[in-house]
């Protein structure tokens, strides 16, 4: 028998075939049967040890403009939320990082707006007020923490939240890790600063250089 994949620690959600089901109903000997709340037609109900025993129908689906399908990404970032949670501070975790729905709002709102037009000159980049910006734990933090616009070709970018700042004053060690083939074009590099807690890393800083 397959085991239930929780999607969340307290277990009131499972993930099955990437799709959430909650918890719909539980009797007295400990089955549970999960459904999904979108299209109300697909159901699982597992046994008190928490392993599958009945399915979904061969023929039943969930509806497709209904129901959202979670890419393998946001599995991905909560499986590492949450492992950061069972192992430190679940607050710290929070501050430091955004909602899985966040993240991936933020990210598609990036990514639409840097797929519009390729830049190739630090001269052609503007900062707008927007992503001088980074939301965390519902705030409203500044992000851009630095930029010297220069004009030949010497400019330095610099981000980094009041959260990160934070987590930088409560780290162990330090550690500075350059990269090179995914900077933008118009820059040489991105430099990350990670702060280190208890062996476990977290970025903090990003420093954009046009030059070494």
């Amino acid at each position: 028998m397959e085991r239930v994949e929780y999607f969340d620690p307290e277990h009131s959600i499972i993930l099955y075939k990437q799709y959430k089901l909650h918890k719909h109903t539980e009797n007295t000997n400990g089955i549970i049967r999960w459904r999904c709340q979108s299209c109300k037609s697909i159901s699982v109900t597992i046994d008190k040890e928490g392993f599958i025993v009945r399915t979904p129908a061969n023929d039943s689906n969930h509806r497709v403009n209904l129901c959202k399908k979670l890419s393998p990404v946001q599995i991905l970032y909560r499986e590492m939320v949450q492992m950061l949670q069972a192992n430190y501070d679940p607050n710290l975790v929070a501050e430091a990082l955004p909602s899985e729905e966040t993240a991936r709002v933020t990210c598609s709102t990036n990514k639409s707006k840097s797929s519009k037009k390729d830049l190739k000159s630090s001269l052609s980049l503007e900062i707008s007020d927007e992503l001088k910006l980074i939301q965390i734990s519902n705030q409203q933090q500044l992000f851009l923490r630095f930029d010297n616009y220069d004009k030949k070709g010497d400019r330095i970018v610099i981000f980094l939240s009041d959260t990160a700042i934070e987590i930088l004053q409560k780290a162990e060690e330090y550690h500075l890790d350059g990269k090179f083939k995914n900077s933008p074009k118009m820059f040489y590099q991105i430099l990350t600063l990670h702060a280190v807690i208890q062996n476990q890393t977290f970025p903090c800083a990003y420093i954009f250089l046009e030059k070494k």
